[in-house]
């Protein structure tokens, strides 16, 4: 997507030599690729007419979703790391007004019962790393390119109340961070952001 990745490379357990591949002429792959991620992405550049090729494309379910980019502009979404050391972005193509609806990140332990809720903070790193999650703006999909950064978050509340936050950028991304110490889970929903809203926004894209 214009020379970008999504995830961003940090974010992804392949390298981009394994993620990325080209190809011309009547070369064409030798097997069936099988991408590892909700995105698939096929780019092409055709110079002469008359040329072209054909994809068949069968979606495959995913038991552990974790990225996902949204072409709508509003909805709700829930990220978790089903107890895995990763990050899980769900990438909204939109300006957006998110609000963080349940959180319980950095808190549920592997193999231990539900925790009670006792609040949110921005004290999201120990010594057993770091397990946050966090919503950010920019015009890019890649994270180093992500300049609108609004914190982070993590603890344990099933109603975080009014609390919303306004990205007022070209795409906005709620990111989930995980150790792999806990079970964490997050759910938000978004909409656009009305039009006093992107006053307050403060946005530095």
């Amino acid at each position: 997507m214009n020379e970008e990745f999504f995830p961003s490379p940090e974010d992804h357990e392949l390298s981009l030599e394994e993620r990325y591949q080209t190809f011309c002429n009547l070369k064409k792959p030798s097997k069936t690729i099988v991408v590892s991620q909700n995105v698939a992405l096929i780019q092409h550049l055709i110079t002469e007419a008359g040329q072209g090729f054909r994809v068949r494309v069968r979606f495959v379910k995913s038991p552990q979703p974790c990225n996902v980019v949204s072409s709508t502009e509003t909805g709700i979404h829930t990220l978790k790391n089903f107890g895995s050391r990763r990050n899980c972005s769900v990438s909204i193509i939109y300006p957006e007004t998110v609000k963080l609806d349940s959180v319980d990140v950095g808190v549920t332990p592997k193999g231990a019962l539900m925790e009670a809720d006792f609040g949110i903070t921005n004290k999201c790193m120990t010594s057993k790393g770091a397990d946050f999650v966090e919503v950010m703006g920019g015009n890019s999909f890649e994270l180093n390119k992500s300049n609108d950064r609004k914190g982070i978050v993590c603890g344990m509340k099933s109603n975080t109340g009014p609390l919303e936050t306004i990205v007022g950028c070209q795409n906005t991304v709620i990111r989930l961070v995980s150790s792999g110490n806990f079970y964490n889970t997050v759910t938000f929903s978004y909409r656009p952001p009305h039009g006093e809203e992107f006053a307050m926004s403060n946005a530095v894209c």
